[in-house]
């Protein structure tokens, strides 16, 4: 990888697209104004102009080169300022990478270099990246060709067959395909993506709507607050009357004061007790708002982080899709072809087609739902043509029920 960069980046400066008398960053490789680079560090601290952190394999293409060694550049995420100690340790280039390092991308053309032995696994990520068309360049030795080789790599597999997997395949069990995600990370994926989407629908309106609850109960506690005075000057007054008036000389004429002060006596403290309970909860009710408010706001502010992370679930996800469209076309799987027809061979049908066979099969294949279920809720069924009004709708923001 490392002699395919620096070959590709002098054919650049051959071609007079890299301008080398300028200023250049230096790290693992010298970088240029106009390099393709890569960086290779997870960096929450460092954050483009649209607010998306700096991810390990991300691609970027070089603006500016500083005095002091650090660069701007622009990619997919938004224009970023590499700092130049990141550069010196955490940035490369990007016009080469190795296949696994590969896997999850997709580029109109794929080329694929093999100097050396690999398996089924290291061809079959690699060429699968491109949309358009796929090549693979491969080193022979002696009287082989380049198809003895390649023949070689696809039946070739380096990873040990656990013991789930034997009996999978003794009983005649669908196995696990290289380049897929299996149920177990479909469902993952899918469930980490419904939390996160719920977590921030949650933190909306929690954050909308607490405010108004505070205040109601800031109010609340605001009456219970005027009435516990009112109770304890009405059984202030009531103790005072019976001091005053319940003697001898007194008693006969103020009857009916003492009367009611001794009913008020009976029945206010419990009445005071309970509003001073009640007070006591509007208390701790505002307390546990302002935390779940406080709790809120800081979800919200996670928002770049979170949304990043559903990006690349669905990069993730949109890549096994992907390479089940292709198993699909090219192998016609039989469940989906029987509810869909035979693929067509190009153009926008063909693009529906393959979308959503591999919404079919990755949906089947996390859930266990069959094809034929699937395809009559999503409404695919041969012989309607809604497979050609096929929308993104398709594009299920989780798992089918």
């Amino acid at each position: 990888v490392e002699v395919l960069n620096r070959r590709a980046q002098q054919l650049r400066i051959r071609a007079g697209e890299l301008d080398t008398t300028g200023r250049h960053a230096t790290g693992r490789y010298d970088v240029y104004v106009g390099d393709e680079i890569a960086t290779r560090h997870n960096d929450r601290q460092l954050r483009t102009d649209r607010g998306e952190m700096v991810r390990n394999r991300a691609l970027w293409t070089v603006d500016t080169i500083n005095r002091n060694g650090s660069l701007i550049a622009t990619g997919p995420a938004g224009i970023i300022h590499l700092p130049v100690d990141y550069v010196r340790h955490h940035v490369e280039l990007g016009y080469a990478r190795s296949g696994i390092a590969g896997q999850g991308r997709n580029v109109h053309a794929g080329l694929s270099y093999y100097d050396g032995p690999a398996d089924v696994r290291n061809v079959y990520v690699p060429l699968s990246r491109g949309t358009a068309e796929n090549h693979a360049f491969i080193v022979t030795r002696g009287e082989e060709t380049a198809v003895d080789v390649f023949t070689r790599y696809l039946t070739s597999d380096w990873i040990d067959q656990p013991a789930h997997v034997r009996r999978a395949e003794l009983s005649g069990q669908p196995l696990h395909r290289p380049g897929l995600l299996d149920a177990a990370e479909l469902r993952a994926l899918f469930d980490r993506r419904d939390n996160i989407h719920k977590t921030l629908e949650t933190a909306d309106s929690r954050a909308r709507q607490i405010p108004a609850e505070i205040n109601r109960t800031e109010q609340h506690r605001t009456e219970l607050e005027q009435h516990a005075v009112e109770l304890a000057r009405r059984i202030d007054t009531a103790q005072q009357t019976i001091d005053r008036y319940d003697r001898p000389l007194h008693r006969r004429r103020h009857q009916d004061e003492l009367t009611t002060a001794r009913r008020d006596l009976t029945h206010l403290p419990g009445e005071l007790e309970r509003c001073r309970v009640d007070h006591t909860a509007a208390e701790t009710r505002i307390g546990a708002l302002r935390r779940a408010h406080g709790d809120a706001v800081a979800t919200l502010r996670r928002r770049p982080d979170l949304t990043a992370d559903v990006g690349a679930i669905d990069e993730q996800l949109a890549a096994d899709r992907h390479v089940r469209s292709r198993i699909a076309r090219h192998e016609r799987t039989p469940d989906i072809t029987k509810v869909m027809g035979r693929p067509p061979p190009c153009g926008p049908a063909a693009q529906r087609w393959d979308h959503a066979a591999g919404v079919l099969d990755q949906q089947h294949a996390a859930t266990g739902t069959p094809i034929n279920r699937l395809a009559r809720e999503l409404g695919l069924a041969r012989p309607t043509p809604r497979i050609d009004r096929l929308v993104p709708e398709l594009e299920p923001p989780g798992l089918s029920r």
